[in-house]
Formats: structure tokens, sequence, C-alpha cells
């Protein structure tokens, strides 16, 4: 199979080189060094190709990968403006035509070549009449995403929807920032991520969120923190007045960093960025030396006599540091900000009574589908002889059904809003109406419905309906 692959692979190659060579194009097959600058795409033959567009006649890479004909051909443009200038064109200037995923027919590379050289001429020739300009600000975080530091700790969004300028909360780990609208949101999504969190300390900064009224484009990304200052200037806002009183309240105490959160709408629904500024430090008089030059920020003053407006300035001179922020709030996992029912979902409650091999399934489904507040039931411990038809597993076993489950959920959705665990019987639990009459639905386990029967019939009143038969659960009834 591999020799008839590379057969395949081979005819192929030799079918587009006929083709370039029939047409006239004139293109010079790539040597080894230059196909070197594409050597993180596995490029293993390519030619150079002039192609006059309306402003000027420019140089385009036809790339024939490894996996070619499976694969589609990629093209690079090699006379093309500064990286980011223009949307589609990665850095090695290869151009977004179609998808890495995109299928293709094998068995046809020259009319695949034709098509995909007839789309990357078209892209370049939008793109350098700017009519692709806005992708930039459609796509933003994509593109913010190839300016940002990667070696800098993951920002994680716990931050509610809504477009206005506000102080947002920061709390700074080793392995991951998280960013929310206050210290409690912070710590019940650690406990519920990392189980004994809540009895440890953890303290938080503030940071402060800017919404935009459109997404930034490349050019105006914030160069130095002084650009901050002129963003939230314009933003008019009216909780901050003063920008510069802003800065001021950012840097006291010195901070080694402070974040700026920039948010904006786009059809993909709400973004955010952030934006680091490291203070400044002082110089060192050659590697080895352990002589230091004056503090940059507070040269010129006594500590005790700076100026609070210079020393923000002072601040926010140095450069800054793009981060990217992934969203981990409840509207983005469960439904990207285009489901309508996310949040009425959210605030939904459904009482599981029973959570065996069909109760904890159902559990889950529940929380992955968005439903915010969920009361577990079981009064029994997880055996060995549960393990093999039961979401939960060996690190499990002699641990209450309710109680595991309850935190196997947390970890893995730690956004969860009201998750609670009942270690007691259904009766206990339904005849009290503690919980369950505020519940949205009951289900109970199969493995009860005799017994809730045989109560029903000696006279006791129930709360509402109860679904025997899940595969009747619809959440629309929700």
């Amino acid at each position: 199979m591999p020799d008839l692959l590379f057969r395949q692979h081979q005819q192929a190659s030799l079918e587009i080189a006929d083709f370039l060579r029939d047409s006239g194009m004139e293109g010079q097959e790539l040597s080894v060094a230059q196909l070197g600058h594409y050597r993180n795409r596995r490029i293993v033959r390519g030619w150079r190709l002039p192609v006059a567009f309306p402003d000027a006649v420019r140089s385009v890479d036809l790339l024939l990968g490894k996996d070619f004909p499976w694969q589609a051909p990629r093209v690079a443009l090699v006379d093309r403006p500064d990286f980011l200038t223009w949307p589609h064109v990665e850095s090695d200037g290869v151009l977004c035509v179609l998808p890495d995923s995109t299928t293709i027919n094998p068995t046809q590379p020259v009319p695949t070549v034709k098509a995909v050289l007839a789309m990357a001429a078209e892209l370049v020739e939008n793109a350098a009449s700017g009519g692709l300009d806005g992708d930039f600000r459609e796509e933003f975080k994509s593109y913010w995403d190839w300016k940002c530091d990667h070696r800098q700790p993951p920002i994680y969004s716990l931050l509610k929807h809504k477009k206005e300028c506000r102080h947002i909360r920061l709390l700074r780990g080793r392995r991951f920032f998280i960013v929310a609208e206050d210290d409690a949101t912070i710590a019940n999504w650690l406990a519920n991520r990392f189980g004994d969190f809540r009895e440890r300390q953890f303290e938080t900064v503030e940071a402060v969120l800017l919404w935009l009224s459109e997404p930034p484009v490349p050019c105006e990304y914030p160069a130095n923190g002084l650009d901050l200052l002129t963003i939230a200037g314009e933003l008019a806002v009216p909780s901050m007045v003063n920008p510069l009183n802003m800065a001021v309240e950012l840097v006291q105490g010195l901070p080694n960093e402070i974040l700026v959160v920039l948010g904006a709408e786009t059809s993909h629904g709400h973004g955010f960025v952030g934006v680091s500024v490291l203070r400044p430090h002082p110089q060192r008089f050659g590697k080895s030396s352990r002589r230091r030059g004056a503090d940059p920020i507070t040269k010129g003053f006594r500590a005790a006599h700076m100026p609070s407006e210079v020393l923000a300035k002072r601040f926010l001179s140095s450069p800054t540091v793009l981060r990217g922020v992934e969203r981990a709030d409840s509207a983005w996992i469960h439904g990207r900000d285009q489901d309508s029912q996310s949040h009425s979902m959210q605030s939904c409650r459904v009482t599981v009574l029973g959570c065996g091999s069909i109760g904890s399934p159902v559990s889950i489904a529940l929380a992955q589908a968005g439903v915010g507040n969920l009361d577990l039931v079981d009064p029994e411990s997880l055996c060995w002889a549960n393990v093999g038809r039961h979401p939960l597993g060996a690190e499990f076993v002699g641990t209450n059904k309710a109680i595991a489950l309850s935190q196997k959920i947390r970890s893995q959705l730690p956004h969860m809003g009201q998750l609670r665990d009942h270690n007691k019987s259904w009766q206990d639990m339904y005849l009290t109406f503690r919980r369950l009459k505020k519940a949205n639905f009951d289900l109970f386990d199969w493995g009860l419905r005799r017994r809730f029967i045989g109560i029903r019939r000696s006279g006791h009143q129930v709360a509402q309906e109860v679904s025997f038969e899940w595969q009747t659960v619809r959440l629309g009834r929700l």
C-alpha cells in the first residue's frame, strides 16, 4: 500500500509539471533550499510562477505536499507586504485558500491545481484592493493570536456578557490566569475544578476591561501602555472619566505586571484579548555585573515624593505583551454565543433521584447540555461490580455515588452554577419537598419506579409529575 500511494503521488506530480510546461506559465521549479522555507508544511515539490495582477506582476509558489493529490495544493505569495498587512496571508506567505480538511478528488490533480490557483489570484487581488480588510475585524482573535507571546500562561475568562467598560478581578497563577467579575466567581470555579481549593488562600488583583466599539485591526494593536491610555480616552467611559486615574490605580504598589482586557463583538460572538504591561526594571552593566542602573520609574524623584501621574506614565511607557484570552463561561461552552436558550438552560434546576448506571450518564448529559443547577440523590456507594457499566471509575469505588458524580461533573464543568449531592434515600429527599418543589423536572432511575408507585398508591402526595422513562426526557420541557 505505501508503494501504491507513493506511485500515485509521483504520477500526480508529473501531471502538474506537464500542465505547467504546456500552459506556458514559465514556472521555475523550486530548489531544495527554497522548499526549506516551508519546512514545517511537509512540502516536497513546488514551482515559482509569475502572475499578473492589476497592480503588478507578482511571484507565487505552487506547493505540493507529501499527501498530494489527496490533500489540496498550497499557494504562497512571494512578493508580499509585511505580515498582517493583508488578511489570509500567513507569516511564511502561504495563502489561506482552502481549509486543511477540504476534500478533493485525487484522480483530478490538474483541475484541482487550476481551481486553487484561480482562488489564490482572486484572494490576492481583493487583498491588494483593500476589499478584505473587514476580515481583520471579523476574525480579530485569530489575527491577534499571531502576535501573542505564547510563552505566557493562558488567560481563562469567566466574564459576563456585558458591553461596558469596567473594573474586573484577576488571579495570577503559575499555570494560568483567570479574569472574572468578582472573587466569588473565581473561588467557585477553582473549588469545582480542583476540589479542595476552597480551603486554600489565594489573592486577586484589580484589572480593567475596555469594551471596544469594534474589534481592532493589526495596525491598531497597542504597542505600549500609553496606547492603552489613548484607547481608554477615546471610549469616553463615564466610570473612568480620566484614563490616567485608571492607570494610577493599576500601578499602585508597583506590581511586576498589569493586565488590561479588550473586548469586542463579532458575528461569532463576543471575544476577549489581553494586553500585559511589564514593569520596567533597571538595566545591568554587563551580563556578569551585579551593578544596576537607576530605576527607570523613580529616577529623579524620591520614592515618597513621586507624583502618581508621572509614575503611571513611566510604567506604561513599557512595550506591551499581547496575550490570548480563552473564554470558559457557560454561554460560550454550551452555545458559542449562538444559542438563544443558553441563558434559560443555565437557570434551570433538575433533580435526579438515583445515580446508577442510567442516572449518572443522564446527569452528565444534562450538565453538558447547559443545565446550570442539578440535585443528585443516591444513598448507595460505588462498588467494583458497578465499574463496568458506570461512568465513574475505580478511583471512586467506596464513595457515595451522588457525591462522586458531583465531583466528576464539577471538575469537568467547573462553571456549573449549583451542583448539590445528597447522600440519602429518594424517599427522604422527595417527601420533604425541600429541594424538589423548586425543580423544573424530576428524573427517577428505573430501579425506583415500582417502589415510587407504591408510595403514591399508599396515599402520599407528591410535588409534581415525575418522568420514569428516560427516553421521553426532552430538554425543551425544562
